[in-house]
Parts: C-alpha cells; structure tokens; sequence
C-alpha cells in the first residue's frame, strides 16, 4: 500500500496533533554553509640532520639507532676516501649539516668549511676542560703532554687539530681513535697477535715472499709516513725535521724507492676503501698490507683470518672528528648528533669495528659495553671463555674453525658475533685477548701522529706518479 504525503501528515494530525507539536517547537537546523569551521591541525615539521663524510664511521645502523632515540630523522651519504678532502673543501660548508675525516690539516684554511664547537654544548666532554670530570674522558686525548709516546713537535700538532681554542671551542667532537697498522693473513704469513708482543714491522710488505701479494693505500700520508718511520725505527735513515713532516728532498727518495718495488711488480693494486682491502684479503689475492680496523673486522667476517699488527717498528695514532658545517642548515639537530655519537649506544657499536671513543670511561657508557666487553676492548683482558668456545658461538656454522690451530682461530674472532657478559668474571687464560692489546699497551707502542704534511701539493703529485706507474 503506497500513501502521499499529504495523507501521512493529516494522520499524524488526527493522531493527537504530535507531529505538529514537534515542528512547532524544534529548532531549525542551520545550513552547511553556516556551520563553524574547525582550524586545521598543523602538520608538524619533521626534525632532520644530514651527513655526508667518511665510510668508516657511518654505517645504516647509525642512523636507524639515532633517529630510534632522538626522534630525528637522518639523511646520510658517503664519500668516497679520495674524494672527501676536495668535496668538502669545494663544498664551503653549505648542503649537510655534520661530516668526519681524519686528516685536519687540509680544513684549516680561511674561511674554513665547518664552524668552532663551544665545549659547553658537548656535555660529555667536560673533562677535557674540568679536572673533577677528567677520569671521565680518555687520558691521551685530555692531557697528550703527558700521556702521549710520540714526539712533542707532534703533541702539539694533535692539539692544534682538536681544538680551535684551546679549553673553550673545538674544531670538531672526537667521536674515535686508533692506532694504524698492517694487517695480514696469518695463513700466509707466520706471525700471530695472540698477545701484546710486537710483531711484524711496515718492512714486512717489502720482502720478496710477499711479491704481488701486498697492495698499496690510496693515502699518500699514511703510506709515505710509515715507510719513513720504519727507516728511522730501524735504523735506516733519519729524517730531517720529523717523519711526519718529510721534506722535497725526503718524498722524492720516498718515491723512488716505492716506484722500484712498484715496478718489480711488489704490490698488486693500490686501494681506497676498506670494501676493496677485504675483497682482496678475502678473495686470498692480498696476504699483507696496511689497512684500518674495519678492514680486518671485515676480513674476519668473510671466514678469513685476518690480525692488526702491534707493529715492531710502533703504530700511527690518529682520530676522527665530526665536524659541524659552517651553514649547517639544522644546527640544533647537528649538535644532538654528535653528542649521540660519544654515548653509550655509539660506543659500543663502534668498539665491534674496532675504535674506541673518548668518554669510554663513563658509567652508563661502560654499563652499555659491559664489563667482559670493555675489558677485552679497553684493558687487555681476555674473554671469558676460552678459544674453542669462542668459535664454537661466532661460527655456529662452521664447527672445523674450532678445530684449525689457536693462532688462526683467534684472526678469526668477530666480536659482535660473540655473547658478551655484562656482569663481572675471570678471564680465561685461553679466551681470546684484542689485537695490540689494552690502550696502555697500544699508547706505549706508538711511534707517530698522523699528520698532512706541510709540502702536501708536492706529496701528492709524487703519490700520482707511483698510481701512473701501475
């Protein structure tokens, strides 16, 4: 049954008149259009940093763990080894907000790329300035004069390069240092690094044994400043001013002593990344080279052994700073990164690379390392569990590793792959102990600063003539 309109009405009229009541006393519905508008909710603006710098100390990790506790997102990219000095230098400042080298010399220029960091806006840092705070931070770093194994003239130098005014303002956070050495396969070579004692010498790479099985590093400093170190450690030649410092006449000798082993067909390739060195280290084409830290981490992560030497002839010490962009374009979020990249998180993932940070002396940074961590990293203790124990966790997979002799097993120590104890223990006498040794054991044993030459122009145009030569 279909009903009009109209017969609905006049039945809801005749019903008692309901309806009509009800329009008589509802309030009109105001239109759409009349409605209040809500405000909208502003979106709010996404915090970011950007890196752009060395491959050695920026890793995915990084940034997902930064980003994780700060709530600020990181945009990051690499450069390349050999591209970093002149890309930040023709960069002028502009475009990211924090990058990292270790090689300061070049940056010392006016205008400079990156701008002074007061100290006080680096908390942990303190101790470097307040003696209440100085066991805090590392001992070499705060007081060079007196920890410190290497010349004065290069004390000084190490001094210049941190600090932009000495106490108050830094060229850039120290976020790790080492010690420089070579590495090497000890499937090939008959050394092992099963403790402190000092091992093999720069001289290694030279001899006939070695031939096409040594490769050459894309860092003109590095490799002339060890060779040069090794002729005066050994008794070979000593140099005028410093080996850090060689003079014209100095690089030239350099070059043509490596231009005859060069073409004796000595060295295999010359190198820039430690990507490269593990490849070669790995594919066994390399058995011996100079390399850094994360290049034996990494060899061992391939199944090779691989150790850094606690060299004969002593080590190169060096550091990296996160510099801070003379217009960084997010100065807040720049400053929040370096201090993330000196705290505990930080700490303890770089230490599975193989640096160490200067407040590793603080509570809640050694409470995150843990206590065998730290002190197999830090104090030259063993782990707490003997070797074949040690393999048996780091290569679940590969049982036969456990059963190879001590000096391969222990090349073939990956610390990350290792379930480190927080809590306090006895070493064992048969754990694995880190190459070099503790801190003390590595500062007793270095030779030289790494420093850019002043006759750097004429140090690299030699360096070019030795890649020609290839």
């Amino acid at each position: 049954m279909k009903y009009g309109i109209a017969a609905i009405v006049a039945a809801a009229v005749a019903g008692g008149g309901g309806y009509a009541a009800w329009q008589a006393t509802r309030k009109p519905t105001p239109p759409p259009d009349l409605a209040p508008t809500p405000e909208p909710t502003p979106t709010p603006t996404k915090r970011k940093v950007i890196y752009s710098g060395a491959s050695w100390v920026m890793y995915p990790e990084v940034a997902e763990a930064f980003t994780k506790q700060t709530g600020i997102e990181c945009d990051w990219s690499i450069i390349p080894y050999t591209e970093l000095v002149p890309k930040l230098l023709a960069s002028k400042g502009r475009g990211f907000d924090v990058t990292s080298e270790a090689r300061h010399v070049p940056f010392h220029v006016a205008p400079p790329p990156f701008q002074p960091i007061p100290i006080e806006k680096i908390p942990r840092l303190k101790g470097f300035v307040d003696p209440e705070f100085a066991d805090e931070v590392d001992g070499l770093m705060r007081s060079p004069e007196t920890e410190a194994a290497f010349p004065m003239d290069q004390v000084e130098k190490m001094k210049n390069d941190l600090w932009y005014e000495e106490g108050k303002s830094l060229w850039g956070v120290p976020i790790n240092f080492n010690y420089e050495s070579i590495g090497y396969n000890p499937e090939f070579v008959p050394y092992a690094e099963l403790d402190a004692s000092k091992s093999c010498s720069y001289g290694e790479i030279f001899k006939e044994d070695y031939k096409g099985r040594t490769a050459l590093l894309n860092g003109p400093a590095e490799v002339y400043m060890g060779c040069l170190n090794w002729w005066l450690q050994s008794g070979q030649y000593e140099p005028e001013e410093s080996v850090v410092n060689p003079t014209p006449e100095e690089i030239d000798m350099l070059e043509a002593f490596f231009m005859n082993y060069i073409k004796a067909g000595q060295f295999k390739t010359f190198y820039s990344e430690f990507g490269e060195a593990i490849n070669l280290f790995s594919s066994k084409e390399a058995w011996i080279m100079w390399i850094n830290q994360p290049g034996v981490m990494g060899t061992r992560r391939t199944g090779t052994p691989c150790y850094f030497a606690q060299k004969a002839d002593g080590l190169m010490y060096w550091f990296d700073l996160d510099y801070w962009a003379a217009h960084s374009p997010n100065p807040e979020e720049a400053i929040e990164f370096m201090n993330f990249r000196i705290g505990p998180w930080w700490t303890n993932f770089i230490a599975n690379v193989g640096y160490s940070v200067p407040t590793w002396p603080q509570k809640d940074v050694r409470e995150a390392i843990g206590a065998e961590n730290g002190g197999y990293f830090y104090m030259g203790q063993r782990t707490y569990k003997p070797i074949d124990e040690c393999m048996a966790e780091v290569w679940p997979d590969k049982p036969e590793f456990a059963d190879l002799p001590d000096r391969l097993t222990h090349g073939l120590f990956v610390p990350e792959k290792y379930n480190w104890q927080k809590e306090e223990d006895r070493p064992h006498s048969k754990g694995v102990m880190r190459d070099q040794g503790s801190l003390d054991d590595r500062n007793a044993n270095t030779a030289f600063y790494m420093w850019w030459p002043d006759n750097q122009d004429y140090l690299l145009e030699s360096y070019k003539k030795l890649q020609v030569a290839f």
